[in-house]
Formats: C-alpha cells, structure tokens, sequence
C-alpha cells in the first residue's frame, strides 16, 4: 500500500519546466543533495525519506554536492503571490553554486516566478509541506516517481485586480481563471492544464461519433520518449457568441491515460454533452443553447488546442427544467415561524440585489477557423422536454420513521446518528492540490484507501468541501469532487456531504451563479450522488442563504437529487427554512412542525442506508 500511495501523491506533483539533469543516477553509489530552505523548517522528513532512497540531504553552505534543491514554501493558509527578496536571493545563490538545480515549490497557490525564470530550467510543483511533499521530491530525484500532474489553475505574471475593472461586475461567474485571462489579454507564465513531461507523447485525432446531443472524440496517444509517463487530454469547446458573452473556449471534458512505457499506444475517448454548458438566461428562468457553431478543440493544456470538429445548432433552444423548477428557483421569502414553508415570493433574479448585478464581459472574441472541419448538424429537436420526478424519501424510511417517537425524530434529524468528519482527518491532500491530478481514478483510489485506513466505529459522514475549492474550472472541479465521493463512499459505513458553497457573501449575478458557481455541483452529480449536500449559512448578493429557496426547488426540482440537504448550522428552523432536511453538525434548536421531522428524518434514514451498505452494494446506491 505505501508505494500506491506514493504513486498516487506523485499524481498530484506538476513538472514546470526541465532540462534533461533530472532525475539523478544512482547506480554508481549514494547521492548527496545540498538543500536550500526557509529558516526553521524541519528537515527530518526530508532526510527520512531521501534515506530510503539512498541519498544524503545536507545543508547550505557544505560542499560536495551531486544537486541542490531550494525550497520555497507556502502554508495552506499564506496567500503571498509574490516571492520575498529572501527566496530570491537563495534561489540565485543556489542556482550559481550547483550545476544541477531544482527549484521545489510547496505550495496550494500559483506563484508569480517572473523575476528568476531566466535563472531556473527545473521547476517542481509539490503540495504543502508534509510526509506527501517529502516523498514525492526524493521520489522524482531518484526516478522512482515520474510526475503526471497538470496545473488546475493558471499562473500569471500578474494577479487579476478586480478593482481596475469596472466596480460591480462579477468575475466569480463565468469568465474565470483562463477564460479571463484569454479574454483581458493577461500574460501568464503557464496556462491552466499545463505541465512537463519527462518523456513525450504523440497525440492524434481519430475520429468524432455523435450521438444525439453528445459528441464522443477519439485520440490516440503514443509515448515516443524513454520513460514511461501518462498523458493528460483535454477537449474544449468554442461556443457561439449571440445574446450572451461567451469565453474563448471551455473545458468540456478531460481523460487521463495509463501509464505508457515507451512505444506504448493507448486510444482514449472524450465525451462532451451540449445541454450541461448551455447559457443561463435570467430572462428566460432557463439554460439556453444558441444556434451556431459549437467547435471541439482537442489539446494537451489551454494554450495548445486544434480543432477538430463542429456541431451546427440551426436554431436556439431552450432546455426545459419544468414549469415548477422554473417557477421557484431562487426566490426571496420572507420565512416566519407561523408560515412554514412559505409559498409565492418575488424571484431572485427579479430581486433590486440581483438586478444591479452584472457579468464583466470582454469584446466578442475572434472566432476559430474551423472551415475545413468535418460538421455535424444536431436536430434541436434532440432536446426532450423532460418531466421533472421531485425524488421522494424511500417508502420503507418514510414507514420506519412514523412509527418512531419525536424525540427520536429529533435525535435523527439533529446529526446524531452520525458522525460528522472533515476532510482534513483522512489526512488527504486539499482540494486544490488533488485536483492537479486531473486522474478520477487516481483520486477516488487515494480516497477508498484513506477512508479504509481512518475506519471508524459507527458511521460517518465526510464534508468535502464546495467544488470551487477544487478548481475554478466547473469542468475539472467536478470531475475531481464526483471521483473524491465515489472513493470516500465505497467505503462501508462512509458518506460524503459535499458543500453547495462556501458560506461566503457572494456578489454575483444570475448568469454567474447557475454556469459559474453552482455548475460544477450540476456536473459533480452527473458523475456521483453524495448521501448530502451541505446548504451553507451565507449571503448572495446581501440576501441571506436561507432565505432562498434556491436549494430544495434547484437541487430537487430540477437537478431531482434524493440525498438529504443538510443545514451547516445549529438550527432547526433555520434548516427548514431553506429547504434542507437535517443538521449536518447539530444539536438544534427551534420549534419545527412534525410533518417536516417525519420528512427530515426519512432522508437522514436513507443517507444512513447508504453508509451502511456492503461495500459491493456501494457502486449501485452512489
């Protein structure tokens, strides 16, 4: 198990750049390694760990070394961008004092690395200071570990400052992280998916299949190096522009390969679903597919994409979410203890904290010659008008909990048969570093084995963080965090509740907020179904979560999850104000009527059943 693990840890470290003086050769005899790090670290670690792979680690300033590494480091919670005067100045007095250098960065954030680009040809991005760090640099110097991440941000020269913009625009929705960058003409240092390889691969486009509204592309990959490596693909896509700004391109979708040896093929397929990235319009209460041209790029990161085919939409289509989704999604109630749920209310998006809310949007991109693509014309008749099911509690929950006390009900619906764990406990890399990854397997196997070692007695209940927190593309974000749930929760006795937000105050508009923010969740539960969803108790716009009844009529009525919603809070009332079932961290308080704690209660029994299940019986309920 511990050297799956660290292949796995290997899976999140990002090669920047390379020239050819790493790995080192360690079949002529022990390897020593002078290290240039921050006052006051600890070391140990490190030594342990260079120790089992037969180097030596000493310190600046001692003489005979094969390499030298500097470690520049950030806790999780050091949001510096820029470097300090001091890592500069080791960085350049290590890369003048050794010939071999390697530049190891420990860090969550993007750095800004502009002012030693010139000087350094090695660049190592490793996840925050720890066991995970340690083994996985000493891992890739001794050629154990062959690093296959990719970035899940971009990294530019300067930060995005949203006050030089104009005040009152949203830059949390749509056009984020590459989308702004390519739209604002940001230089960056590497482009989101980036990352180097120790061998090379070929990548071929074979063919588009098209099924009904989805497209399938196919590539060939081949490892033309002299080590073994896997390859990351990516599919974008260039959405037509008519009422709506659209970004250059968007992240559709997203494989990674096996491990190919040298002269290895493997053939990959990359699927990607017209009605998930349709626009919202606020106007409408609907997403929207404009008629156009829809054109797949197929590439390696963002800034290296061809086109490779085109799916024509002759007209606009509108893709229903039913009249009831419609109807009810985000709006303002005003919520008494008297009249609970309240019914009717202004729409959210009606709302004067909504409608002064608008997107930031650049000039109408240039569009992408695609005139000798193969096209594919999609019948806008393709899109069904679909019947939303409202999921209801299991019948044999629904009888259990009427036949059970109100104190009973309470002790349920308030979190008391289940214990509630943070991510962090399972001792598994953040959000952020897992998802450089860019491997749904890699991710929900790390997962199932963490889950496995931290079993506890009775059940539990994981919070995964909001998909945001995994990257800013909804794409990836989603694909991480669905992969995440499937691993915690193959586990018996494990669920995962995964946070809608982040319980911030959000200024955003409606368009941001159904393809920006809460997109990824949209597609996270295309892939998984978490046994909850954590509603947390922040703001939109100054309007208070809780008085929306975004979560239940969204994530019920139209999105048709049947988990339990969850309240972050210690408030019953509270709770069922916006929508939810149960307390994900209770005792509560609060006088609540008996209809809704036999309602809570029966969801908070079939999320029960789902940590209990057999292992084998896991794939089948998640």
């Amino acid at each position: 198990m511990e050297g799956m693990l660290r292949r796995l840890y290997g899976e999140c470290a990002v090669l920047l750049r390379k020239d050819g003086g790493f790995p080192l050769d360690l079949t002529e005899g022990p390897v020593t390694i002078t290290v240039h790090a921050p006052a006051g670290l600890d070391l140990d670690g490190l030594r342990a760990a260079a120790a089992q792979d037969g180097m030596a680690v000493q310190t600046q300033g001692e003489d005979n070394a094969d390499a030298a590494v500097c470690l520049v480091c950030r806790d999780p919670d050091d949001r510096a961008f820029d470097l300090s005067e001091e890592e500069i100045r080791r960085i350049r007095t290590g890369r003048a004092q050794h010939g071999r250098f390697l530049l190891a960065l420990c860090s969550e954030i993007p750095l800004d690395l502009s002012p030693i680009m010139e000087d350094v040809q090695n660049i190592l991005l490793l996840p925050p200071v720890g066991e995970g760090a340690w083994q996985t640099l000493t891992g890739f110097l001794s050629g154990e570990i062959v690093p296959s991440g990719r970035l899940s941000e971009t990294w530019s020269q300067l930060p995005p400052k949203e006050e030089e913009l104009s005040p009152g625009r949203d830059l949390t929705g749509v056009f984020r992280d590459y989308a702004f960058y390519e739209a604002a003409d940001v230089p960056v240092l590497f482009p989101f998916g980036f990352g180097e390889r120790l061998t090379d691969f070929a990548v071929q486009f074979v063919e588009t299949r098209v099924y009904g509204s989805m497209a399938r592309v196919f590539a060939m990959v081949r490892n033309i190096g002299l080590w073994p490596g896997r390859e990351v693909l990516q599919l974008y896509v260039s959405l037509p522009e008519g009422r709506f700004r659209q970004p250059r391109k968007v992240l559709g979708s997203f494989v990674k390969t096996r491990e190919l040896w040298p002269g290895e093929v493997a053939v990959e397929s990359l699927d990607w679903r017209m009605e998930d990235f349709a626009t919202f319009s606020a106007a409408d209460h609907a997403p929207v597919l404009e008629k156009g041209d829809y054109i797949l790029l197929l590439g390696v990161d963002s800034a290296h994409v061809r086109p490779v085919s085109t799916l024509r939409l002759k007209s606009d289509v509108m893709i229903p979410e039913g009249k009831e989704g419609m109807e009810g999604i985000g709006r303002i109630e005003k919520i008494t203890e008297d009249d609970l749920p309240a019914a009717g209310g202004e729409h959210a998006f009606h709302h004067p904290a909504l409608s002064s809310m608008t997107d930031w949007e650049p000039g109408k991109a240039e569009r992408i010659d695609a005139s000798c693509l193969p096209v594919f014309e999609i019948d806008p008749k393709l899109f069904w008008k679909r019947r939303p099911r409202y999921p209801e509690p299991s019948e044999a929950s629904e009888a259990e909990a009427a036949r059970m006390t109100e104190s009973e009900l309470l002790r349920l619906v308030e979190g008391q048969g289940v214990k509630t764990m943070d991510l962090t406990e399972l001792e598994l890399p953040s959000p952020a570093v897992l998802s450089r990854s860019w491997s749904r397997e890699g991710v929900r196997e790390l997962g199932a084995y963490r889950a496995g070692d931290a079993r506890d007695n009775g059940n539990v209940l994981v919070q995964i963080p909001c998909a945001q927190a995994f990257s800013k593309d909804p794409c990836l974000a989603a694909g991480i965090c669905a992969a995440l749930v499937r691993g915690v929760q193959s586990r018996r006795h494990y669920g995962c509740a995964v946070s809608v937000l982040d319980g911030s105050d959000r200024s955003i508009s409606p368009r941001g907020l159904r393809d920006g923010l809460l997109r990824p969740l949209f597609l996270m539960l295309r892939e998984a179904e978490p046994a909850g969803i954590a509603v947390p108790d922040g703001k939109i716009n100054g309007v208070s979560a809780l008085n929306l009844t975004l979560w239940d009529h969204l994530l019920r009525g139209i999105w048709m999850y049947g988990g339990a919603l969850l309240f972050d809070g210690r408030d019953l009332l509270s709770a069922y104000r916006c929508g939810a079932d149960a307390l994900l961290r209770g005792p509560g308080g609060g006088k609540v009527r008996h209809e809704d704690l036999l309602r809570g209660s029966a969801r908070m029994l079939d999320l029960l059943a789902v940590c209990q299940a057999e292992e084998d019986e896991k794939e089948m309920l998640t």
